[in-house]
This record gives structure tokens, C-alpha cells and sequence, in this order.
């Protein structure tokens, strides 16, 4: 089959059809999305439930929104604010996440949620960032899922956008940063995803670190026949970049 494919297709035309059929693959995964923001601005979609003004303050700029204060007292030393959107009911599902957060003084949490409810329910799964005197001293990251399923890290360098990725397949949930698999944990409980949720919480006095989110994406897990297209180009690619004297 290679053998046709680089005698049938001038070499020039190889490069042109992989690189479109691979950028398709990106592209379907969009359009397949019942969630999507960008945080282009200038303010927060309507999609957005959110905590009363006073609560908190923010600014979507940059293609980004930055959290930059939070006001509402939990309980003496944290403040906190929270806002969620509801989402198509998915089974199984993929949700990428870009954010990131600033140096704060203790405690000062970020985390990224997805539910069983539209703006709340039992939770699915989480990724949360978690610098608190009662986890230690150093920053952790925190993966689980409401059917029980825990691993705490290291969590990653602060001041950085980080790539964060949660799948769910059957009964199983797959944690990925920067594209790399970090843990898969149970989820037997399988409750439908159809919420997701940002929970932003700093101290009560001090120095506050400041969150960013850069873009959230939620798609249904990627059907079989899809990811074997998407493998087969791949190894079409890498074939082809062999291939240096057809």
C-alpha cells in the first residue's frame, strides 16, 4: 500500500495531503465540542454562571481570563469564588484545559472540575492545584475522581500556562499533563458529565497569586474509527519523513 502511495502521488502532493488530512483531525476534534471558550473577550460568555461582582476580581484579556483578587470570605484565612457552565450530557468524554497560577501566600487553590449537574452535582473528576499548610510546604496536584480515585504530585512550575487533559472511557479516567499520562483512576460510579466548574480560592490577608485560564474544551472521547485515521496519517507522516530519496 506505501508502495502505490509513493509511486500514485508526486512527493510534493504527499507533503500537502498529509499535512491537510492531520490538520483535519485537529479540526474535527472543535467542531465535535459542546464546550468551548477561549476567553477572547472582552468579558465572560453568558454560558458562565458567576459569583456576585463583589466577590472577586477579574479581566478577560489577552485571550485569557485572570483571576486577580477574590473577597468572599470562606473562612478566616481563605477567600474564594466559584463559576460553573453546564454542557450536552456526555458518557464518555475529553476535556482539555489550559491555566495556570501565580505565587501566592498559603492557602491558595485552583481547581478545575468536571460534574455529574449542570453549575454543581456530585463530582467526576478533578485536577486541583493546592498550596495549603496542611498538605505541606510545598505546592501539590491533586487528580481524582468521585468514584474514589486520588494521586497527589508535585504540582507543576507556577507563572506557567500548563496543558491539562482528562478522559474518560468506560469506567476509567485518564490524566494527562502536557500531553504525557500521569495517572488512569477509577471512576465506577459513571454518573454523565454535563457540568464543569472553576473554583479559585487565596487568602485572607497576604499575598495573592493571581490564576490564569487560558481555554477549556470539552469533546466527546474520540470514536474509534477517528483515532485510527488519525494514527494512520501519523504513520503515513513518519513514513514519508523517511522517505527522503523516493
Amino acid at each position: 500500500m506505501w508502495d502505490l502511495w509513493r509511486i500514485s502521488v508526486p512527493r510534493p502532493w504527499r507533503t500537502s495531503c498529509v499535512a491537510t488530512a492531520l490538520a483535519c483531525c485537529t479540526c474535527a476534534s472543535s467542531a465535535w465540542a459542546v464546550f468551548q471558550d477561549s476567553f477572547d473577550g472582552p468579558d465572560l460568555l453568558p454560558q458562565w454562571l458567576l459569583p456576585d461582582p463583589a466577590d472577586w476580581s477579574y479581566s478577560v484579556s489577552g485571550g485569557m481570563l485572570n483571576v486577580t483578587g477574590l473577597h468572599y470570605p470562606s473562612s478566616p484565612p481563605a477567600n474564594h469564588a466559584g463559576m460553573g457552565a453546564a454542557f450536552t450530557p456526555l458518557q464518555d468524554f475529553r476535556t482539555d484545559v489550559w491555566m495556570g497560577w501565580g505565587s501566592g501566600e498559603t492557602p491558595h487553590r485552583l481547581a478545575f472540575e468536571i460534574s455529574a449537574g449542570p453549575g454543581g452535582g456530585s463530582i467526576i473528576s478533578s485536577i486541583i492545584y493546592s498550596h495549603e499548610t496542611w498538605r505541606g510546604p510545598n505546592p501539590v496536584l491533586s487528580l481524582s475522581t468521585g468514584g474514589g480515585g486520588n494521586l497527589v504530585i508535585h504540582a507543576p512550575p507556577a507563572g506557567i500556562v500548563h496543558h491539562f487533559t482528562i478522559e474518560r472511557i468506560g469506567a476509567n479516567v485518564r490524566f494527562y499533563l502536557e500531553d504525557a499520562l500521569v495517572a488512569t483512576l477509577p471512576d465506577p460510579w459513571g454518573f454523565r458529565a454535563q457540568g464543569v466548574g472553576l473554583l479559585f480560592l487565596g487568602p485572607y490577608s497576604g499575598q495573592f497569586g493571581g490564576f490564569q485560564v487560558d481555554r477549556i474544551e470539552i469533546v466527546p472521547s474520540t470514536p474509534t474509527a477517528f483515532a485510527f485515521t488519525c494514527a494512520t496519517l501519523s504513520f503515513v507522516a513518519r513514513r514519508r519523513r523517511r522517505d527522503v530519496n523516493p
